[in-house]
C-alpha cells in the first residue's frame, strides 16, 4: 500500500467525523429555517385573518349604507307613485311609464340581495392554520 493511500486510510476516521459534524450542522440549520419559515407563514396567516375581518367590516359598512340610499329612492319612488296617481289619466300613464324606467334604472332593492354580496371574513380569507401551533387546516 502506498503512503498516501495509507495516510487516507488514517485519516478515513477524522473525515467521518468531519461529515458527521456537518451533517449535524446542516440539519440543525435546516430546523432552524423550518421553525422561521414557519413563524414567518403562521404571522403572515394572522395578518391575512386580521385584514378579512378589516375588509369584511369595511364591505358590511358599505352594503349597509349603499341599502339606506336606496331605501331613500324607494321611498322617494313611494311618494312619487302617490303624487303621479292624482295626475290627469294621460300624465300619469307618461309619468308611470318613466317611474318604471328609473325602477328599472335603478336596480334591485332586495335587502337580501345586498346582504348576499357580503362576504364573511372565513369568504375572505380561509385560515391555513388553526389555533393549535404547528397543525395547519385540513384541506
Amino acid at each position: 500500500m502506498s503512503a498516501i493511500a495509507k495516510e487516507i486510510y488514517r485519516a478515513l476516521p477524522d473525515i467521518r467525523e468531519l461529515v458527521a459534524e456537518a451533517e449535524r450542522q446542516a440539519e440543525i440549520r435546516r430546523q432552524e429555517w423550518n421553525a422561521a419559515e414557519d413563524r414567518r407563514k403562521r404571522n403572515e396567516d394572522r395578518e391575512r385573518i386580521k385584514q378579512s375581518f378589516l375588509e369584511s367590516n369595511s364591505r358590511l359598512a358599505e352594503v349597509i349604507e349603499l341599502w339606506a340610499k336606496r331605501r331613500a329612492i324607494v321611498s322617494f319612488f313611494d311618494e312619487l307613485s302617490q303624487t303621479i296617481g292624482q295626475l290627469s289619466a294621460v300624465e300619469r300613464e307618461e309619468m308611470e311609464g318613466r317611474l318604471d324606467l328609473a325602477k328599472k334604472f335603478v336596480g334591485t332593492t332586495d335587502p337580501l340581495d345586498f346582504f348576499r354580496s357580503w362576504k364573511t371574513p372565513e369568504e375572505i380569507y380561509a385560515p391555513r392554520f388553526t389555533d393549535n401551533p404547528g397543525e395547519p387546516v385540513e384541506d
